[in-house]
């Protein structure tokens, strides 16, 4: 609710008053455009993002937080509003006693089947790296991709990342889910359905 009138508080002030969602989310891709995204291959269809209908991918994501990032006008006022891994908000207990505690800085997005994580990393040798998780069509428990999500963070924050290891990432993180899954205490057939599904 509070992202949905955020957005008509966007339209309101850049446009009109009443203010019309439509209006800030056109505002959103204006923005969007302007940092180089192209808004071609995105659909924004509310504030939230809980709607069914909004598609980004996980690049979108990343290419917003890089944005952020050398926004030094806005970066701080964004960055503080990020939970913090072991430590507050939807992240408070994840992570704990490990290296990511306290050095992941990430908002959440869930919904039945659905299981996502964007942010900031502060890895072992001070770089700040900005990643994106999003996992959709799950079949297990949701505890089960939390945990994957977060042992893949954490592995993350001990490896060098350039644009070219992305898809070494995502191997990484298919590799640690597949064991994850293995060891739960599913069936079979229903091990298979969730790798096939990540696949």
């Amino acid at each position: 609710l509070c992202a949905e009138n955020l957005l008509k508080v966007i339209a309101a002030e850049r446009n009109s008053i009443p203010a019309v969602a439509d209006s800030g989310i056109q505002l959103e891709k204006n923005y969007f455009a302007s940092i180089g995204i192209d808004t071609a291959k995105i659909v924004i269809a509310d504030g939230s993002g809980v709607s069914d209908y909004n598609l980004v991918s996980a690049n979108h994501l990343i290419q917003l937080l890089q944005a952020m990032y050398n926004d030094k006008k806005n970066y701080s006022t964004f960055f503080v509003s990020l939970p913090i891994a072991g430590l507050d908000g939807t992240l408070k207990n994840r992570m704990k006693n490990s290296s990511a505690e306290k050095n992941v800085f990430a908002k959440t997005g869930t919904k039945k089947g659905i299981n996502c994580l964007a942010g900031y990393a502060k890895k072992k040798n001070g770089e700040q790296l900005a990643f994106a998780v999003l996992i959709n069509h799950f079949y297990g428990e949701p505890k089960v991709l939390r945990g994957a999500i977060d042992k893949f963070i954490i592995e993350m924050e001990n490896i060098a990342v350039t644009v070219a290891d992305n898809f070494i990432e995502k191997d990484l993180l298919l590799e640690i889910i597949t064991s994850i899954i293995n060891e739960e205490d599913y069936s079979e057939e229903l091990k298979l359905k969730m790798i096939h599904a990540l696949s």
